[in-house]
């Protein structure tokens, strides 16, 4: 929003133009997103997330890893991935704390489900948000059952294969 509003400023007669040419719903859809997740930070949520994926494993370093990457990439298909990450710190730091897991080994758990979760549906990331308001000006119209099909599917796999190479090269 601060770079559109400078280039606003730096217009001049071109405004009318400028202001047309700005993608203002990507922006404020994006800015909320950010909102969202720093006040489910500042609430605490994301704490008794960490705390709940340890409970629920029982501690085990197998299932909190299985459990962190695909609550990562499911909360990703709705959240924009980026955001996401930057909130899922803290919850990463308290599980290593908690549990027997490095904190690489968990950087690099919800790094790869967030990303991987990020090709899901349309709001999943920020280039499928803009990727897809650029199809529309360009009267391409991708439903989100049509961007489903294709993505979430893909997803699926992606995990799967993720999974079990996060346990095979960090666990085992």
């Amino acid at each position: 929003i601060l770079g559109a509003t400078i280039y606003l400023v730096i217009g001049g007669k071109k405004m009318p133009h400028l202001i047309e040419q700005i993608d203002w719903l990507t922006l404020v859809f994006l800015g909320s997103l950010f909102i969202v997740v720093g006040g489910m930070e500042r609430t605490g949520i994301l704490n008794d997330m960490a705390n709940s994926i340890v409970g629920i494993s029982g501690g085990n370093p197998i299932i909190i890893v299985t459990l962190l990457l695909w609550m990562s990439a499911l909360a990703s298909s709705f959240l924009d991935n980026i955001p996401f990450v930057a909130a899922i710190v803290p919850v990463i730091r308290n599980i290593s704390q908690t549990s027997d897991i490095s904190l690489g080994t968990l950087t690099w758990t919800a790094a790869m489900g967030a990303d991987v979760g990020g090709i899901s549906t349309p709001v999943a990331s920020s280039a499928n948000v803009v990727g897809l308001a650029v199809a529309e000006k360009h009267n391409v119209h991708i439903s989100w059952k049509e961007f489903l099909r294709v993505a979430f599917p893909a997803m699926i796999v992606c995990m799967m294969v993720i999974n079990v190479l996060l346990i095979v090269i960090y666990l085992v």
